[in-house]
């Protein structure tokens, strides 16, 4: 029994999230974009909220770029550090990416949940919509090897040719990584976003698992709804949905993604608009294994052997028509209370 005296539920299959799921993204984010604006005031004396002001204008007017959170590229396009010493801008560069991959770690107990699960038969799948390139860099840095999953579902990048992704932006060691860690890839459109409940089912029926024994895990209500109008089981990560004060300032302060709001606060909101509760919070990934009792996947189930290859052409049909797609999303959303009580009162 779970410490809430409820019967703990079989898991066999795990979907996670990657970003403030496993790893805290935003945290280590704005902790080193924070020291590259202090950086540049120390070094080229300007005011702060001089820089404030470019980043955000230049945020504004870049949202597909996400410059507050890529200091390589906001350093290139600051007009405030257009005629300065290049080789300075470069120290700062690269003190900044230093940081970003020292404080790229995994939550406490990710890499042993992983283990547990399918150490007793489950499987485990990263599924975000993290593009391909960054995607990859990140779970290298964080120490995911390819043997600790069994399947990679990240989106293409729009920036990226197809003929050079995914190796575009790797070096050799992490390009070895790389080639690896696509072998298990499959990549969903750019256009598509979360929440993909059709995608969700597709993955539990790809890996031979039962909806119902599959949990879909993340910090946002996108992930949440992912279980809408299936059978899995929703699992709300709110350690990485919470924020500190410092971090949610500096990520609204340099717009580090434009117009989206992170914290609980912001999550919780939203799910209440929406008519959906989780099914599970978690505080912490460690502490999955009090609500689930992992076992292996399910016998009765037909798992599908076909080639990465054969499940991308499946995913692209799954996600083909763009408009069909949006209106079933918008249906669920219109029925999810519905929903929501009728996978209740089946369990």
């Amino acid at each position: 029994m779970s410490k809430n005296n409820k019967p703990k539920q079989k898991l066999e299959l795990c979907v996670s999230d990657i970003d403030n799921c496993i790893s805290d993204y935003f945290g280590l984010t704005t902790k080193a974009s924070a020291v590259v604006l202090e950086d540049i005031q120390k070094e080229f004396n300007i005011p702060r909220k001089q820089l404030i002001k470019e980043v955000q204008e230049i945020s504004a007017n870049k949202t597909h770029e996400y410059y507050g959170h890529n200091a390589a590229k906001l350093i290139e396009v600051l007009p405030c550090l257009k005629d300065k010493d290049e080789k300075i801008k470069a120290k700062i560069t690269h003190k900044w990416d230093k940081n970003r991959r020292e404080l790229c770690t995994l939550y406490s107990g990710v890499k042993d949940t992983f283990k547990e699960i399918r150490e007793a038969g489950g499987k485990v799948v990263l599924f975000s919509d993290s593009p391909i390139t960054a995607g990859i860099v990140r779970l290298r840095l964080m120490g995911i090897k390819p043997e600790n999953i069994d399947a990679l579902y990240l989106r293409e990048d729009p920036n990226i040719p197809d003929d050079k992704r995914p190796l575009f932006q790797y070096d050799k060691q992490e390009s070895t990584y790389a080639e690896t860690m696509m072998q298990k890839t499959i990549v969903i459109p750019a256009e598509y976003h979360k929440p993909q409940p059709e995608l969700l089912s597709f993955i539990a029926k790809d890996m031979g698992a039962r909806e119902d024994r599959t949990c879909m895990i993340g910090d946002t209500n996108k992930d949440v709804l992912c279980c809408v109008g299936n059978k899995c089981i929703s699992v709300l990560q709110e350690q990485g949905a919470t924020m500190d004060k410092k971090t949610l300032d500096v990520f609204n302060e340099l717009s580090i993604i434009p117009n989206y709001e992170i914290g609980i606060d912001s999550v919780n909101k939203k799910l209440k608009e929406a008519g959906v509760e989780p099914d599970i919070r978690l505080d912490g990934f460690k502490n999955l294994s009090k609500h689930f009792e992992y076992v292996p996947i399910s016998k009765t189930a037909n798992e599908n052997n076909s080639s990465n290859e054969e499940k991308q052409t499946k995913v692209t049909k799954i996600l083909a028509n763009k408009d069909k797609y949006k209106k079933e999303v918008n249906q669920k959303k219109e029925t999810a209370i519905v929903a929501t009580k009728t996978k209740h009162s089946g369990r």
